[in-house]
């Protein structure tokens, strides 16, 4: 497997950034399935969902001159 394609595989499972993928794919010499199974087990990827923690309401006045978030 390409190196380019083991990190967007790997990015697209876990959600992590790239330098963070790069250093766990080097540590399991560019294995894309034990990598992933890396990064979990060393908890660099949360297990619950994202969005969870709370709610994003909006307010727009009837006038559309006063809003709030």
């Amino acid at each position: 497997m390409d190196k380019i394609e083991a990190v967007k595989q790997v990015r697209s499972k876990t959600g992590l950034g790239i330098f963070e993928v790069k250093k766990a794919l080097e540590a399991c010499k560019w294995d894309a399935a034990v990598a992933i199974q890396y990064l979990y087990s060393n908890a660099k990827v949360p297990n619950k969902p994202v969005g969870t923690a709370g709610a994003l309401f909006s307010y727009v006045h009837h006038n559309r001159k006063i809003g709030a978030i």
